[in-house]
């Protein structure tokens, strides 16, 4: 299996500041989510990812769709903060870090202009989520109120509480999800069976 080198992320730097902000909002268990992904980040930022071969990949990605489909009916009828809802979460994360870990890790080409435009728009698009997150909160704390500048899940409950909002929303999260995990890599993946 091939090492492969990684480089310092910047969002070890954003996750770093938001466990600051749970402790700031008095939130531990909010605290101990962030700084999980503090930790993992700046582990995967100087320990070098194995790479898993192309066939493994391409097989659990082959059933990684039939199981996100699964995974979107269970958490429809689950309702929202439910504990079994907590349960699955923690259960699939070591699943899907190990995944993440030993994925194939080739970044596409930048050269196409429509690849550059889409860079540019997620960026900027993670960057006003987080600031908008960070001033609310701080704003909250501040002025003893959610009202005074809502949070985005605050923004988002009454969407939630409706039934296809909560189907549309967990629809495009576990479509996401699997992107970032599966498709974006299919042709690194590709490339390893030919060889």
């Amino acid at each position: 299996m091939q090492r492969l080198k990684r480089g310092f992320s910047y969002w070890t730097v954003a996750f770093l500041v938001t466990t600051l902000l749970q402790f700031f909002r008095g939130s531990p268990l909010d605290a101990l989510v962030f700084s999980s992904g503090t930790l993992i980040l700046l582990i995967s930022s100087f320990y070098p990812k194995v790479h898993m071969p192309g066939k493994g990949f391409k097989l659990a990605a082959t059933w990684g769709g039939p199981f996100a489909f699964a995974l979107l009916v269970t958490f429809y009828l689950i309702p929202r903060h439910d504990q079994w809802m907590a349960i699955i979460l923690w259960t699939l994360f070591p699943v899907v870090l190990v995944l993440a870990w030993l994925g194939p890790h080739r970044a596409p080409k930048m050269s196409d202009p429509r690849l550059q435009r889409a860079q540019h728009i997620w960026i900027e698009w993670a960057l006003i989520v987080c600031f908008w997150e960070y001033a609310a909160n701080i704003i909250g704390q501040l002025a003893a109120s959610n009202e005074a500048f809502p949070t985005i899940s605050l923004v988002m409950d009454p969407l939630m509480d409706k039934t296809l909002g909560k189907f549309v929303f967990t629809a495009v999260w576990l479509w996401m999800g699997y992107n970032l995990l599966f498709r974006l890599n299919r042709g690194q993946e590709e490339a390893d069976d030919e060889h």
